[in-house]
């Protein structure tokens, strides 16, 4: 009975019929995997934007703090000779402060799966600021 099957030859319009289903299909599969690639670029697009932004939002805020520490606290005690190693943590605790009550917990969140322990990256950034504004002077 198969080899019957086989002997009975297609008209030009069964198989435009069976080429066309095939390229339906084919053209259909590419078409969900590359929505499917898509989605994943915008989601990774997204969180990479979210990430850079909570980065460079956390950064701003370090260098405000620093500047806020240093003007409200650091520099009066360095003029007036009282400026110590607890001084210095005591400044250093302040800013970490004002940082961790200025971001959000979306920034806090994303922070914490990058970096782990936020207020030691914080410290981190703070110290090389700190750094930095020292070379530049």
């Amino acid at each position: 009975m198969l080899q019957n099957l086989m002997l009975v030859p297609f008209n030009e319009t069964e198989w435009f019929n069976i080429i066309m289903t095939a390229l339906a299909t084919i053209i259909a599969s590419l078409l969900m995997l590359g929505f499917n690639l898509f989605k994943t670029w915008v989601k990774t697009k997204i969180k990479n934007e979210k990430v850079n932004n909570a980065i460079y939002n956390v950064l701003n805020v370090v260098e405000s703090a620093v500047l806020t520490v240093q003007q409200t606290m650091v520099d009066d005690l360095k003029e007036d000779g009282k400026f110590n190693k607890e001084k210095q943590e005591q400044a250093l605790k302040n800013a970490v402060n004002l940082i961790m009550n200025s971001i959000n917990e979306e920034t806090e969140e994303i922070l914490t799966e990058l970096f782990g322990d936020i207020e030691t990256w914080i410290r981190m950034q703070i110290e090389s600021l700190i750094s930095k504004n020292k070379e530049h002077r």
